[in-house]
């Protein structure tokens, strides 16, 4: 099968770090494969994802050894212009790769740059906004999105450009179960046409979608593998499992925990009544909300990607200035 990328003994350590981040990492990804990488947090994954896309060194400054091969051609000496169209990256964290006033604006400054007709740029933007679910977004303001919408913009920023490699770096972290699921969907269904590289914490994740997935620790190669052999690996259930509990702390916190009901003679510390809030572009973001916090109390804020959730925490710390 023809070889999509493919890695030679890769090293790599930050300006003015001694210590290396990358250590001698090679390994090749096939067309249209699902590549995974994973490991614990601080091992080099997304330092290895940014050397992917010659954002390593070629904006991010430091040591790098070894080569990297994509579409037959050594990234070094890739424009950066073609290695655009070759290989796009989605950040874990929207804010970092977002920048225009409007979502609309957003999706399409990539293609403009590239000298793409506008009759085809529209066609781009109305095929991603439909297969992201996201088609009453187009219009709205970046500033006033949920973090959870940023990331599929993002999202769409990325894919609109069509490229032969995708890398995604921590895609689930900002987006709520159901569009996990449909993120899932979405990316099944574009498999055929493009090779996928997934840095990613979540396994289940990983699991579902992966071809084959590598094993990276402190920097280094440690095994690849067909999911169902590395989630059975006793090195990979060594390094990714959780530490265990030998002082007994998780199961004496288990034996006080009760449940409390919340009472009238509790001490209140919060206090939401009939609570609306409208951003400026006047659509509701909170609709009468009532909420009543007693000391001691534990809660959790869950909902969809733009519910609300943020929104309600920042009006709570006042951030936001609360219209009732």
């Amino acid at each position: 099968m023809e070889s999509m990328l493919k890695v030679t003994n890769l090293s790599y350590s930050y300006p003015a770090e001694k210590e290396q981040v990358l250590k001698n990492i090679s390994f090749d990804v096939k067309k249209n494969e699902t590549f995974s990488i994973i490991g614990p947090s601080g091992c080099g994954k997304t330092t290895l994802a940014l050397t992917l896309n010659g954002l390593i060194p070629n904006s991010i400054k430091g040591k790098l050894t070894g080569e990297i091969v994509v579409v037959g051609k050594k990234i070094k000496d890739i424009p950066t212009a073609e290695l655009a169209q070759e290989v796009q990256i989605l950040f874990q964290s929207p804010e970092s790769q977002l920048f225009a006033l409007n979502v609309e604006d957003e999706i399409s400054f990539g293609l403009e740059n590239l000298n793409i007709p506008w009759d085809e740029i529209k066609k781009r933007i109305d095929n991603i906004l439909k297969k992201l679910d996201i088609e009453n977004l187009r219009n709205s303001s970046i500033e006033e999105l949920s973090s959870g919408q940023k990331q599929k913009v993002a999202m769409a920023s990325v894919l609109v450009m069509n490229p032969k490699i995708l890398i995604l770096d921590e895609p689930t972290a900002n987006i709520d179960p159901c569009s996990v699921r449909n993120f899932i969907n979405l990316l099944e269904n574009m498999k055929k046409d493009l090779t996928i590289i997934i840095v990613e914490h979540n396994l289940d994740f990983v699991k579902e979608l992966s071809d084959r997935v590598m094993l990276v620790n402190n920097g280094r190669l440690v095994k690849i593998a067909r999911p169902e052999v590395m989630f059975k690996d006793k090195t990979f259930l060594k390094i990714m499992s959780p530490p265990s509990d030998k002082k007994g702390m998780l199961r004496r916190i288990a034996a006080k925990a009760h449940i409390r009901e919340c009472g009238e003679k509790e001490e209140r510390i919060l206090n939401i009544k009939n609570l609306n809030f409208k951003y400026p572009n006047n659509v509701p973001a909170l609709r009468d909300v009532n909420l009543a916090v007693n000391k001691g109390d534990f809660i959790g804020i869950v909902g969809l990607n733009g519910s609300g959730k943020s929104t309600l925490a920042l009006n709570i710390i006042g951030l936001l200035n609360c219209v009732a």
